[in-house]
């Protein structure tokens, strides 16, 4: 389970004005962030999809936000099998499973694999700074897969990206809202493990984002952070905790 950073010279990014501009704006290198999940089995995705297609065709209540939830998460993984041949082996091993707002278009997702040549759809590379939990359990690594999954095809935020510098923290619960934008999707994507809490989805940036993961979680530990990744543990008592409610965020996938 990752979540990755990308400076405004890193291609494909490089080419665009807006995000030179944004990583400037924000005070920092990042112009973007995204969470991915290493190493998936496609058939994992299957027995996924499957059970989606059974939450969806049995919901009394078709038209509830979670069911709604479940109906794009069902949906994303129908694109993501687009990118293999109908025969392709279950047991097949998926390098990287993406998923990205970028600006003005709805969230996504992608494969990312040493076999494509768009550097879009390459792995990530040294010119990225990506941080790995290692030891996330099954649970909550399922749990992360289907909340990220329902998210794909909702609006981008446009506004909220140009004011998010400017935008004062909010001081009330804040629920999933109904657009997003890349650095509130990761923050929100950390704040479901119990991570970076203090931090507001209505201005969250890219560089605030990995300046509190960095020196909360990073420097805090002493983990060394010289190389583009960065691997940690939260330990077994964490995890434990989130296991306690994650199956909350399980349960409204949708909202």
């Amino acid at each position: 389970m990752l979540v990755c950073f990308t400076p405004a010279d890193n291609p494909p990014f490089a080419g665009v004005a807006f995000n030179r501009l944004a990583a400037w704006v924000t005070g920092g290198t990042y112009c973007h962030c995204e969470v991915a999940f290493k190493n998936i089995k496609l058939g994992t995705l299957k027995d996924l999809h499957d059970s989606l297609t059974r939450l969806t065709d049995e919901n009394p209540n078709p038209t509830s936000e979670r069911c709604k939830g479940y109906a794009r998460a069902k949906s994303a993984l129908e694109q993501v099998f687009t990118f293999f041949e109908p025969n392709t082996p279950p047991k097949h091993n998926i390098e990287y499973l993406a998923f990205h707002a970028l600006q003005g278009e709805p969230l996504g997702v992608r494969i990312l694999s040493r076999y494509f040549n768009e550097p879009f759809y390459q792995p990530y590379s040294e010119h990225w700074k990506v941080y790995h939990f290692n030891d996330v359990t099954p649970s909550i690594l399922h749990g992360q897969l289907l909340w990220s999954l329902s998210k794909v095809g909702l609006p981008y935020n446009t506004l909220g990206a140009l004011w998010s510098p400017m935008a004062s923290p909010s001081k009330d619960v804040e629920i999933d809202p109904d657009t997003w934008r890349c650095s509130n999707l990761c923050l929100r994507f950390l704040q479901n493990i119990a991570l970076c809490q203090n931090l507001s989805l209505r201005n969250s940036t890219p560089n605030n984002l990995a300046k509190e993961l960095k020196k909360t979680y990073i420097d805090m530990q002493k983990i060394p952070c010289e190389s583009n990744t960065v691997e940690f543990s939260l330990g077994e008592n964490h995890w434990k905790s989130i296991e306690s409610f994650h199956p909350y965020v399980v349960q409204n996938a949708g909202r």
